[in-house]
């Protein structure tokens, strides 16, 4: 435990690099974003460390980071009102007594600055996974049940790309992986209760943590899968209790679904438009309505064996 600091918008690295830290991990990449963790309470480290886990870079150890481009996160002590205080760098994210809202804040800001790093590639708001070595992009706004959907797939046998974006090269067309943990809302837990996360009680009680985290390796230890060349672009949407159903998309509104969805699409101008017609062109195009995911879990499989 720290003793209490003051903790300013803006505060020095020499100053944080003074401070006692318990935990320190990474560096972890999501897309072109390299960064570090430290914390304060141990406890807090490891389980950061193993949700930022898919995102390592090979070959590089924990010592020797540059802080410069550190999470660090304060633990001030329950004698003050905002205990924790979150600094990316010399910037203040968040103070606040909150330790769910401070985890939630670092993981929105690594997603955030992910795509931000990504002007490399053409980004689609998308879940995607590899299956049978053809990628599938399941583009859609939020709260389309993209994340379960890629679960339930990953769980029957696909390879895991992302739940969150597409990083589509614009030159081989190839989808990089972005393979953050998933991010299981409370909703999906019971379809999905076999992937409930091994969570120190403590950790989940002293940050009330209301998201699963799932390392998709723990489903399965390959189920990272490499770059790969775009043949199916299906279109989720949830309908709780609605007849599952797959049914055909023109390659036309396959563009604009991506492109509605699209992190990115203003940066690249034409060619990004290009990329996505490109995609279409090259993928069968379907609308999938969920409201059964083992469904939509066996009307996918026959699809993209075929």
């Amino acid at each position: 435990m720290t003793s209490v600091i003051r903790t300013p918008p803006v505060l020095s690295t020499a100053r944080l690099d003074a401070l006692p830290w318990a935990h320190a991990s990474g560096p972890f990449r999501a897309i072109a974003h390299d960064f570090v963790v430290r914390t304060c309470d141990p406890a807090l480290g490891e389980y950061l460390g193993a949700v930022l886990d898919p995102l390592s870079l090979d070959g590089q150890a924990g010592d020797g980071l540059d802080t410069s481009r550190a999470y660090s996160v304060l633990d001030r002590g329950d004698v003050t009102k905002n205990r924790y205080a979150l600094y990316f760098g010399r910037e203040r994210l968040a103070l606040t007594p909150s330790g769910s809202f401070v985890v939630a804040t670092l993981l929105w800001h690594v997603n955030r600055r992910a795509v931000e790093s990504g002007d490399g590639y053409v980004l689609v708001h998308a879940g995607a996974v590899e299956w049978d070595g053809r990628a599938v992009l399941f583009p859609a706004p939020m709260e389309s049940g993209k994340t379960t959907l890629v679960a339930g797939l990953v769980r029957a046998g696909a390879r895991y790309l992302s739940d969150e974006a597409a990083a589509i090269d614009p030159e081989t067309l190839r989808v990089h992986p972005f393979p953050k943990s998933l991010t299981v809302g409370a909703g999906s837990w019971e379809v999905l209760a076999d992937l409930t996360p091994d969570v120190d009680p403590e950790v989940t009680r002293r940050y009330l943590l209301t998201e699963w985290h799932v390392d998709a390796r723990t489903i399965r230890p390959d189920a990272i899968a490499p770059p790969t060349a775009p043949a199916f672009v299906i279109a989720p949407r949830y309908e709780r209790d609605a007849g599952t159903a797959l049914s055909p998309m023109t390659r036309a509104q396959a563009v604009m679904e991506m492109g509605q969805n699209s992190f990115n699409l203003s940066h690249h101008g034409r060619r990004g438009v290009e990329v996505l017609a490109m995609v279409a062109r090259r993928s069968t195009c379907h609308r999938l309505v969920v409201g059964d995911l083992d469904v939509a879990c066996a009307l996918l499989r026959d699809v993209l064996s075929t």
